[in-house]
């Protein structure tokens, strides 16, 4: 099993090691990304309940964390992922209250109830290119159960995801309280960015 190394950017973990398995099914954001969308949160990440729907290496969920996030909720469905994502996570002091990891596909989570019970105030999913799942994800996510006026909503994608553009079409009509922000693009890496708008979610 190959090993790669990351390093947690800013705040009080700065310069942290993050070990993660490299495989098909996780595809790190790269230190530049994180950097410049973390830095863009600013104090939007200060006492932010996240939900990091597709960890892949934990690293997201973790900046947070340093960055003074109350607390994160990470999903991912892979299990030698989850054992090294524990791992950092213990290696970093990490509280269950404060970190708590579950091993389950994302649309099994939030087909129940949200184990942390108050919604999320900052939500950031990056499945795998080419994620074919857009619309079952969005539909159980954009709940009360789940979000709130003011939540942030990332969604890192490659450059051509056409089930990401059906739903974004959609989602004008189904959901005109979720509203575009901004998108940033990184080469071959963009991030919408949706915001949960006051007369949203009742």
């Amino acid at each position: 099993m190959m090993m790669m190394s990351l390093k947690i950017i800013a705040g009080k973990f700065k310069g942290r090691p993050i070990q993660t398995v490299t495989s098909n099914a996780v595809r790190p954001t790269s230190g530049r990304v994180r950097q410049s969308l973390l830095d863009s949160l600013g104090a939007e990440i200060i006492q932010a309940t996240v939900l990091d729907g597709f960890a892949g290496s934990g690293i997201i969920g973790m900046e947070c964390l340093s960055r003074g996030a109350s607390s994160v909720l990470a999903v991912e469905k892979e299990v030698a992922h989850v054992r090294k994502i524990q791992t950092n996570a213990n290696a970093l002091g990490l509280s269950a209250d404060a970190y708590r990891l579950v091993n389950r596909k994302l649309e099994q989570v939030l087909s129940g109830k949200n184990p942390l019970v108050q919604p999320f105030t900052l939500v950031y999913l990056d499945p795998p290119y080419s994620f074919a799942g857009w619309e079952g994800i969005m539909q159980r996510l954009l709940t009360p159960e789940w979000v709130t006026v003011g939540t942030a909503v990332l969604l890192e994608h490659g450059t051509k995801e056409p089930a990401l553009v059906q739903w974004q079409e959609a989602c004008k009509s189904t959901h005109p309280w979720l509203v575009l922000e901004r998108e940033l693009a990184y080469g071959d890496t963009l991030i919408a960015w949706y915001r949960v708008v006051a007369e949203s979610v009742r």
